[in-house]
């Protein structure tokens, strides 16, 4: 998405991280501006989240965001 108003284009991202524990990954989120590609507002953000429910992968009550799928 981009907000012509602060010239900033939004985008998400996926990681794959290789490291020697295994393999990981990362979603994140990037406001990049429009002029210069420069990351803004401190970013880029890991995505992270969880609700409460009993679905595919829950623990304990809890379904955590999962940045591969």
């Amino acid at each position: 998405m981009i907000d012509p108003v602060s010239r900033t284009l939004y985008v998400v991202t996926k990681l794959k991280i290789s490291n020697a524990a295994g393999v990981a990954y990362d979603r994140r989120f990037h406001a990049l501006d429009l002029a210069t590609g420069a990351e803004k507002f401190g970013g880029p953000v890991s995505i992270r989240a969880s609700v409460l429910g009993n679905g595919d992968g829950s623990v304990n009550g809890q379904v955590t965001f999962d940045p591969l799928r």
